[in-house]
């Protein structure tokens, strides 16, 4: 039978993406149009491939050898065929029972068989989603919490164990210069979506999907699709069955996430794809420090769009402020004291930085901590660049957390490793870092270090802060 004679229609739509870049969103977009359908995962494109071998071996023609290059423009008129035969009676099957006319697929890793799926449908579209690289570390973290599992990780972090972030940063390389690679090919097929446009103007971005796919308009898709519970079977994004309308909340929370993990050509191979996307570039020296920027795309210019200034938050103000009284104080009992040991090798000069909260919008506060002058003066976050030394440092935190370390219910040292309060300076030698955290958590009175008696020279933290 004939794909029309199943009812199949010629031109199936592809999403090629990879995990937390929002395919499940714009797959429950395309199924609630009334001509499309899209299920979940059924990965009919990797099995396309697996068929390859046996097309060819039951219709008398070569069969691939496995692992090596191979021209799917060459396979036989028989082979594509029959290919087509056993997609389209699975396909017909979900068309049928779904009462739509057109049928969509979301499958992690479509891409590498985009020339394939072409042979089978000439017609077919592609769909070319993407998501700012940090945002979509910060995502897999957070889907993976004890460890990367699924989600097509497992390759990658068995190659950088112990480094979740460099994991999926190679994860996202890979996948998004395959997926860029069928934009290059097959471009007259492509229609490339970004998950920061899709999340922060649905409409518009819907319609300009349903235009390239040739079907109806559909006023207000970004609410009915929520409007009547999704199918349930098969792979989905956990998050998606809590959901009830589609919000930008995730932007941007890919500022937490340490640059620094990402080896130098990877961060550098990301740079230059997530550039030609139109995002922002990520600097390790100040990812993380301060505000993060209020838009991951880059402007017509080419340039990062600027911050909006909101101001100084009141909450940031009253932090900074505690911060400031707390260090002056530790300042002043340097002198008629035995001076401590970091004193002679830590950086004269530190950054404390007060951030908003990460759901909220607004300048940080900087305090200038020089030590040998004494004094802690306050700037704003445009005005401390200024008033910086070459080998200062910073450390930078939201008000929130800062506020938890003050009342001793959080850990200097755990909130670091957290990322919660992120170091950052001109210095990269790791021993610096740790005297100047030594030095902070000494002027703010959280550690009470001592010489045991009858012991000299030994030191033991106080008790309580183990």
């Amino acid at each position: 039978m004939t794909s029309q004679q199943l009812g199949v229609a010629p031109a199936p739509v592809f999403i090629l993406c990879e995990a937390r870049t929002g395919s499940t969103l714009l797959r429950l977009l395309l199924d609630c149009h009334p001509q499309l359908t899209c299920p979940a995962e059924t990965n009919i494109p990797a099995l396309c491939n697996n068929m390859v071998p046996i097309w060819s071996l039951v219709t008398g023609n070569p069969v691939p050898i496995p692992n090596m290059p191979f021209n799917f423009s060459e396979l036989p008129k028989e082979v594509t065929e029959g290919l087509r035969k056993s997609m389209d009676l699975i396909i017909s099957t979900h068309l049928e029972r779904s009462g739509k006319s057109r049928w969509c697929d979301k499958s992690l890793g479509s891409a590498r068989y985009a020339e394939l799926l072409l042979q089978l449908y000439p017609e077919a579209k592609f769909l070319c989603l993407y998501r700012f690289p940090m945002d979509v570390i910060a995502s897999a973290i957070e889907a993976c919490p004890y460890g990367l599992s699924g989600y097509g990780y497992d390759p990658y972090i068995a190659a950088s164990p112990g480094n979740s972030v460099l994991a999926v940063a190679r994860c996202w390389l890979e996948m998004t210069a395959e997926i860029m690679s069928v934009e290059e090919n097959f471009g007259e097929h492509c229609l490339r979506l970004r998950y920061e446009d899709l999340v922060s103007d649905p409409e518009k971005v819907m319609d300009g999907v349903l235009a390239f796919l040739g079907v109806s308009p559909a006023v207000g898709i970004a609410a009915q699709c929520f409007l009547s519970e999704p199918e349930r079977l098969g792979m989905a994004d956990y998050k998606i069955w809590h959901t009830n309308r589609i919000s930008s909340d995730s932007v941007g929370r890919g500022w937490s996430i340490p640059p620094g993990m990402i080896s130098e050509p990877i961060l550098g191979g990301i740079n230059d794809l997530s550039g030609r996307l139109g995002y922002i570039s990520i600097n390790p020296a100040n990812w993380g420090i301060g505000p993060g920027p209020r838009d991951l795309r880059n402007t017509d210019s080419g340039r990062a769009a600027a911050l909006v200034s909101a101001g100084t938050s009141r909450e940031v103000s009253e932090m900074a402020a505690l911060l400031g009284q707390k260090v002056q104080a530790g300042l002043d009992r340097l002198d008629g004291a035995t001076p401590p040991k970091w004193l002679a090798v830590a950086p004269d000069m530190v950054v404390m930085s007060v951030v908003p909260d990460p759901q909220e919008r607004g300048d940080s506060a900087e305090l200038l901590v020089n030590v040998s002058a004494r004094t802690v003066e306050t700037f704003e976050s445009a005005t401390v660049a200024a008033a910086r030394t070459p080998d200062s440092c910073t450390l930078a935190g939201p008000a929130a957390v800062w506020r938890q370390v003050m009342a001793v219910e959080v850990n200097l040292g755990v909130a670091m490793r957290l990322n919660q309060i992120r170091f950052s300076g001109s210095i990269q030698d790791w021993r610096v870092g740790e005297l100047t955290v030594a030095m902070i958590s000494d002027l703010l009175g959280l550690a009470s270090w001592h010489v045991v008696p009858g012991e000299p020279g030994r030191a033991a933290v106080a008790a309580g802060l183990a």
